[in-house]
């Protein structure tokens, strides 16, 4: 069985907040997570903020993705997203 192509983007102006890149990096190392899915993260910097994820998401598709998740660059998640994807 393949693994799910999961995205996780973080659309930004050049910034992204301490605690989501600790965040990012608890998810990067987690060997539970990449025994599962084949992680992509993107970090485009494109303005307008709704062109930049208009690009995301057209990556996303070209790449046949199966999860994409946007994720505040000011904001880290409160609880770990990652489990919904088995839902």
């Amino acid at each position: 069985m393949s693994k799910l192509n999961v995205h996780i983007a973080v659309p930004n102006e050049n910034w992204i907040a301490k605690h989501l890149v600790v965040w990012i990096g608890q998810i990067s190392a987690n060997k539970e997570y990449a025994e599962k899915w084949d992680l992509k993260f993107n970090f485009r910097t494109d303005r307008p903020i709704d062109n930049n994820r208009n690009k995301i998401v057209k990556e996303f598709l070209e790449d046949d993705g199966d999860f994409l998740f946007f994720i505040d660059s000011d904001n880290p998640p409160y609880k770990d997203p990652m489990p919904l994807i088995d839902l």
